[in-house]
């Protein structure tokens, strides 16, 4: 008998982890856009005088991205916007989700890329975007950069841990780390995470729920979180789009309303 409910308690397990993942990868793209418009040309905005490196969530749906593109198009913001691929496919979010390390590596990529960049172009404003576990990878990269490389950075929904030290990326920002977090975002960032785990491997809070904790040790480390600006999500954000879900924070009227103008504000933090 003890067998018979080990082997039932298992499967039900088995069965409530197969149905969120399930879930997960089908509700990965509410509002996405066709399979056609996937992939989006990088977007050259004449006079531009910012550049927003963005790392999209696991799965490489790339609608952040995608969005932000988009914004600028029909809005003719003097941004560009490009694309940073870092996922293992198509699909794949179980294991962008799930390989920390990976993520990683492909952040000391994106840092490379942006060192090539600001090389090439002095001038130019750079900030760096990432929803869900692309928050890890950006992370990383600017972790990697020399100081004040780099405006901000902007995490949406960011699939990592609350107590992820946010000190080594806060040293290198010239202005500011911007997070977007919602309570309200429960099926991805509470029942999912809660069975694989954030992006760095724990299965404690995730910021994207409640924000940042901040590791504080002495003064000059609380100057330093002067730097981090949490924006939690509240109710009337549904009259811009986003119903407070993993992937709300990147629809157009939110973007516009509260995200595009951090990158136009000139550097000001």
């Amino acid at each position: 008998m003890r067998r018979r409910r080990k082997l039932t308690g298992s499967f039900v397990r088995a069965s409530w982890f197969c149905l969120v993942i399930l879930a997960v990868i089908t509700l990965s793209g509410p509002g996405c856009a066709p399979l056609r418009n996937r992939r989006c040309p990088a977007v050259c905005a004449p006079g531009a005088d910012c550049v927003v490196f963005v790392a999209d969530g696991a799965g490489n749906f790339q609608q952040a991205s995608t969005h932000l593109k988009q914004l600028i198009l029909r809005d003719q913001l003097p941004l560009n916007a490009a694309t940073f691929e870092w996922s293992h496919g198509y699909l794949h979010t179980l294991a962008d989700q799930t390989h920390y390390r990976w993520a990683r590596m492909q952040g000391d990529r994106l840092a490379e890329t942006i060192l090539a960049y600001r090389a090439a172009n002095p001038c130019v404003r750079i900030y760096v975007m990432g929803h869900s576990a692309g928050a890890a990878v950006v992370l990383t990269a600017v972790e990697e950069l020399p100081p004040a490389t780099v405006e901000g950075i902007v995490l949406l929904a960011p699939s990592i841990s609350a107590t992820y030290d946010l000190r080594p990326a806060l040293s290198k920002v010239r202005c500011a780390i911007d997070v977007f977090h919602s309570r309200a975002d429960w099926i991805y960032l509470g029942v999912a995470t809660r069975i694989v785990g954030t992006i760095d491997r724990s299965h404690r809070i995730p910021a994207g729920r409640y924000g940042f904790r901040p590791v504080v040790g002495d003064p000059e480390e609380v100057a330093l979180y002067s730097k981090l600006r949490q924006h939690a999500w509240e109710p009337a954000d549904r009259q811009l789009g986003h119903n407070g879900g993993h992937y709300g924070a990147y629809q157009f009227d939110y973007l516009r309303a509260n995200i595009v103008p951090i990158f136009l504000s000139a550097g000001s933090s």
